[in-house]
């Protein structure tokens, strides 16, 4: 195969589920010491794209995660109206102080994709600043109801991704390393023993994919390509619903 650092790795959106990825990041950097490859991530999984971007060992990346995990269980695992971002901004701050930000700086390194209306999808890189960096990953993950409200036009970047990868990272069968997961299990706090399954079977997957036989990912380009498909218009439709609805609630310092 070509040089790994020369690849182009997606993490899609996953929710808590993310922790699968923690595996993944295990397993490459076991196998590709040292290569870092050019990385996209949209909604959690640029978390962990991020760390990876950020060449941050697994070890590390598992800390912190354990960690924001902690923090959700110290405020008795209240997640909604916004009180997720906090762990986001948790996670991301904790990144940036193990790491060197000058990594993905000024370069197309590291990619973070949001959603802007109605089903336009737009990549952003060659960041300029770590504000910069942290405003887009959190609007990669806005979710409403969930995550906290901006009076912007984004929600999340995985709901209308259809680009193609070298390698795709994801929670569905529609990746070339992958762990189907539904909605209700993405959503669904975990456990530190749920997290610590879910990188066992990151490692497993990726440890059993074969890189040097890799074929361009088309298959969820050609699934996502179908603007009309009933189940992801409905879904993007009651999303931009939502986001609309929360302006209120955030008015009214419901929403943070």
């Amino acid at each position: 195969m070509k040089d790994f650092s020369n690849l182009h790795i997606y993490f899609g959106g996953a929710g808590f589920s993310c922790a699968f990825y923690i595996g993944v990041v295990k397993a490459l950097q076991e196998k590709f010491p040292n290569q870092i490859p050019k990385i996209s991530g949209d909604s959690a999984g640029s978390l962990i794209g991020l760390a990876y971007a950020l060449n941050i060992h697994w070890t590390k990346l598992k800390q912190i995660y354990l960690e924001s995990l902690q923090i959700q269980k110290l405020r008795n695992n209240k997640i909604w109206f916004g009180e997720i971002t906090k762990d986001h901004g948790f996670i991301i701050d904790s990144f940036l102080k193990t790491s060197d930000f000058n990594i993905i700086k000024n370069n197309d390194k590291f990619n973070v994709g949001v959603t802007h209306f109605f089903y336009n999808y737009k990549s952003y890189t060659n960041w300029t600043s770590k504000y910069q960096l942290k405003n887009i990953l959190n609007q990669s993950m806005i979710i409403p109801f969930l995550t906290k409200t901006q009076f912007t036009l984004q929600i999340d970047g995985g709901l209308s991704n259809y680009n193609s990868y070298d390698v795709s990272i994801g929670c569905s069968q529609n990746y070339d390393i992958g762990l189907y997961q539904t909605n209700y299990e993405k959503l669904n706090m975990i456990t530190p023993d749920k997290m610590n399954k879910l990188i066992e079977l990151g490692y497993n997957t990726t440890k059993q994919f074969d890189f040097n036989n890799y074929t361009i990912n088309r298959r969820l380009l050609i699934e996502k390509q179908s603007l009309f498909n009933s189940y992801n218009l409905i879904i993007i439709m009651i999303t931009w619903f939502l986001k609309f609805l929360s302006f209120p609630f955030k008015l009214l310092n419901i929403i943070k």
